[in-house]
C-alpha cells in the first residue's frame, strides 16, 4: 500500500458516498456513513480523521483503512479509490 495523506483519503471518502459533516477545533474532519451501508454495533455512524497531514504515519494509515472496512468495504475499494 502506498502513503497517503488527508487529501487522499478525503477524496477517497467521498467517493465511497460519506457526506461532510463538520470540522472540530482540533482540526478533525467528520463525514457521515452512507446511508446504504450497516453500522457495526459499538462503532460510531461517522468516520473522523485529522487534516492537514502530507502522509500519515503507518499505524494511522492502517488504522484508517481497517476503520473504513468495519463500514463494509473491502481493502481493494478502498486503495482503488486512494488512487
Amino acid at each position: 500500500m502506498k502513503a497517503f495523506g488527508s487529501r487522499e483519503l478525503e477524496r477517497c471518502i467521498k467517493k465511497l458516498g460519506f457526506t461532510f459533516d463538520s470540522i472540530s477545533s482540533s482540526h478533525h474532519a467528520k463525514y457521515n456513513s452512507p446511508l446504504d451501508k450497516k453500522v457495526p454495533i459499538g462503532q460510531y455512524p461517522f468516520f473522523q480523521f485529522q487534516l492537514g497531514r502530507k502522509t500519515y504515519d503507518p499505524h494511522s494509515a492502517n488504522r484508517y483503512i481497517t476503520q473504513l472496512k468495519k463500514f463494509g468495504f473491502t481493502k481493494e475499494e478502498i486503495e482503488k479509490n486512494l488512487k
